[in-house]
This record gives C-alpha cells, structure tokens and sequence, in this order.
C-alpha cells in the first residue's frame, strides 16, 4: 500500500504531467461536452470534492468523456456493467482514519490520526452495459444555457453577500480585481470591463473565495496577514481561490474562457515542485471556500439561522443586481472616456485593447 508522501506525489505528478501539456487543471471547461460538469460517484450520486474533482475532470476532459458518472470497477459490476478490457482507471483519494492504540488521550481512548490513501475508478464510458442515466445521451444532456448559469451564478453571489453583511462588494476600480482582508473589501470590475458574464464571474468568485477566509467566516490560516508576492502563503492562498472559483464555476454551469499564458503555467509547476503536498491540502481548502462562498443550504441553516436560504434569494439578489447595472453605467462612461482620449492621441497604450464595453 502506497504511503502518505507517495500518495501526494502520485497526485502532484498527475497535475504537473498537465501543466507541462500546457492545462491548468483547475481551469478545465467543464461545459465543452454535454452531460459535463463536476466528477459525480456512481454509488452514492453525489459530487466528488477537493482534488478529486480535478483529478477526474482533467481525465474527462482529456478523454472526451461526456458521462461526469464515475465509479470503481466493483461498483460498475453490481450496476450490471463491465469495464472494458484495456480501459485504465483513475485514482481518488480519500483520508482514512487510523488509531494509535499504545497512545492513549486523556479520556483513555487511542489516539486518532489521518492517512491520505487512494483507489482507481472508471468512467461510465469506459464501461458496457451500464444503466442509461450514467450514460445520457446528447440530447438529453445539454448544459444549462448561458442565461440559466449566470442566473445561477448571480443567485449564489447574492446569496453570500447576504451571508456575509460586513463585506463590502465594489466595481469602483476599473483596473484590477482583488480583496482587501484589511478592509473586508472585494473590487472586481463591473460585468461591462469583461470579455463575457462567464469570465465576469469566474473573476468575482476568485475574489469572493479569497474574503471566505477572513478571520470573521473561514478564519483560513494567512488570509488578512501581510504577505510579499510570490512568498508560500501568498502562492498557497491564491491557489485555494483559483481552486475554488473553479469549483464554484463547475456548480453553477459556467466557465471562464480565459487561456492560461505560459508564465502563468511556469510558475504553478514551480510552486507544486516544491511542494508535493500543497495541491491536495489546497484543494481541500478550497472545497470549504467553495461551499461557504456558495452557500450550501444545509450550512446556512447552522450558520445563519432559519429564514437565511429565502433571505439570500431575495434582498441581497436583488441589491446584487441593481449593483451590476450600475457598475455596467459606469463602465460604459469609463470606457468612452478611454476612446475620446485615443482619438486625441492621448492613449495610444490603449489602442490594442479590445473595446469591453460592447
């Protein structure tokens, strides 16, 4: 049986083999195939979390699969399939908990300890004689249209803002996207400076996952401490947000179209070189990110009490959209104001950029 550090190594060797084929894991474009969109286990129905959602999307989108149906061969057997002879599987992982029976805790019960352990599994695709629903056809399995996944996205925005009242949620700046755990303060610039609503969001719940870690919600280790860019809790912080807005994406049905540049790529497999074990515990991070930022309704009853879910689904939903057809009104004035001064040849900087305001 592999060890803990194998198991990490396995796993950062699988991510780092697709950054070098030049893939962001975390940035797969979940809807490129019908009947996509997050990993799903077979035996339970429910979706893979942490790295294994990466792990598997990564193999389904590299093999074309259009099933997100996944499970061990045992499991494709009971459902009355076969796996076909030559299919190779997949590893999951999971944390199996282990007891130290010569070291007891203060009440006399053994210690208790995690060991990070894998198994493979297979897509329903790799598979005959599976029942039709892990195998929809295409027809059946068309993604949610773009306006059904942005209404979703702008629902699950309302919804944590709602949750999260102290924040403060702005287009004021133009020019960049970022979060100030000093002022609990997100900026993202306005739906009109993106190149789509996907890409709008996929940058807003970046943001959004970096303020879920504030010392008042998450509490995550660094987030609201100084750091210098570039330094190991900055690079692990920035890739729990770009795990988990991958993951928020995935759920709500859109994706970003935003291609990783080289150097963007360069420095990920760096950053995991050094670090075998960062990739795992970041994704199991940014799992918890993902479902505080999206609200998941079985937490915001513990958290927020009864009446949260209608609350978020309404005030806050709608303060959310009044904010974005004022952050698009002033984009559209920032943005004339951008041509007049290209016209008077005062921005020739500007003159490659696209015009985002259209």
């Amino acid at each position: 049986m592999a060890s803990n550090n194998q198991v990490y190594e396995i796993v950062t060797q699988r991510i780092l083999d697709a950054i070098e084929r030049g893939v962001a894991p975390w940035r797969i474009p979940w809807k490129k195939a019908p009947g996509s969109g997050l990993p799903r286990s077979m035996s339970t129905a429910k979706a893979y979390r942490g790295i294994n959602v990466f792990l598997l999307g990564l193999q389904g989108f590299t093999a074309g699969y259009t099933s997100p149906w996944w499970g061990t061969y045992n499991h494709v057997s009971e459902l009355g399939g076969q796996v076909r002879r030559g299919e190779k599987a997949t590893p999951v992982v999971f944390w199996s908990v282990k007891e130290k029976h010569d070291d007891l805790d203060e009440q006399g019960l053994p210690e208790r300890y995690f060991v990070l352990r894998y198994y493979r599994v297979f897509n329903a695709e790799q598979a005959d004689g599976l029942p039709e629903r892990f195998c929809p056809k295409a027809a059946e399995a068309e993604p949610a249209s773009p306006s059904e996944a942005q209404a979703r996205a702008e629902e699950a925005v309302g919804r944590y803002l709602a949750r999260a009242p102290a924040l403060t949620f702005t287009h004021a700046r133009a020019d960049r996207a970022y979060y100030s755990a000093r002022e609990d303060l997100v900026n993202v610039p306005s739906l009109a400076e993106h190149r789509s609503a996907d890409d709008y969001y996929s940058t807003v719940f970046h943001e959004l996952a970096h303020s879920s870690g504030h010392p008042s919600r998450l509490g995550r280790p660094g987030v609201g401490e100084p750091h210098l860019f570039g330094d190991e809790e900055y690079s692990r912080e920035e890739l729990v947000a770009e795990l988990a807005s991958a993951m928020a994406q995935g759920t709500v049905g859109i994706e970003s179209t935003v291609e990783p540049s080289a150097a963007y790529l360069k420095h990920w497999a760096k950053v995991l070189k050094g670090d075998p074990r960062l990739i795992v515990n970041a994704a199991s991070a940014a799992q918890k990110a993902a479902d505080y930022v999206l609200c998941a309704e079985a937490d915001l009853g513990e958290v927020d009490g009864p009446g949260a879910v209608e609350l978020c689904r309404s005030g806050a939903v709608a303060s959310h959209r009044a904010l974005l057809g004022e952050g698009d009104r002033l984009a559209r004035q920032a943005a004339e104001r951008r041509r007049r001064r290209l016209v008077a040849g005062t921005g020739n900087r500007l003159a490659t950029c696209p015009d985002l305001s259209r």
